[in-house]
């Protein structure tokens, strides 16, 4: 008798975990990997950002004069410079680019570390007075200049739910930062290129 009431217990027992086992299953519906829905968010919707694969910066005479000081006649001068160049920033893009001009300017400005002029900004075309105090007599050039940067650009974009980054096209930029003036002796050596070595080439 209690054999019987033992073998009844087992297998309800074992009823009950074959059941239990049968729960814990997955369903085809839960082993779906997950949908397009539940991608997830990588970047702020609708941003856009400028990356520099190249760049260069250079140093540009944009006015110059050159002036003769003879014996006897050293100290300060006041000294009228003529244009020599004029320097345009400028931002090109590729047919499919969708960001602005100052995104782009703004990233060649983080790129150089320099400040640099807007888009479309142009340097002075108007000669430029400088008062410069010559110490010797000699040849000098004195002269305005801009430390210019360019380089070419790749644009992205992040799209409309947040969970890619896609191309924003491409293009070049070019800009200049604000000038230094100053005299060179012709009779001098300055670092290649520099701003003094530059404007020692019109010796």
């Amino acid at each position: 008798m209690r054999s019987d009431i033992s073998l009844r217990n087992t297998r309800i027992f074992f009823a009950g975990t074959a059941i239990m086992a049968i729960w814990a299953m997955p369903t085809a519906a839960s082993a779906a990997p997950p949908g397009p829905d539940f991608a997830p968010v990588i970047c702020e919707v609708g941003s856009k950002t400028v990356r520099f694969s190249s760049h260069v910066k250079s140093n540009v005479i944009t006015h110059k004069k050159k002036v003769s000081i003879p014996d006897g006649a050293t100290g300060q001068r006041s000294i009228t410079t003529a244009m020599e160049r004029q320097v345009t920033a400028s931002v090109t893009f590729n047919q499919s680019a969708t960001v602005s001009a100052d995104i782009v300017i703004a990233s060649l400005e983080g790129t150089t570390g320099l400040s640099l002029a807007a888009n479309l900004a142009v340097t002075s075309s108007s000669t430029q007075t400088f008062t410069m105090n010559f110490n010797k007599p000699g040849t000098y050039v004195v002269f305005d200049g801009v430390e210019t940067a360019s380089g070419n650009w790749v644009g992205s974009k992040c799209n409309s739910n947040g969970t890619a980054i896609l191309n924003a096209g491409t293009g070049k930029a070019n800009s200049w930062a604000i000038g230094h003036e100053g005299a060179i002796n012709c009779a001098s050596s300055y670092k290649a290129g520099s701003m003094q070595a530059k404007a020692k080439e019109f010796c």
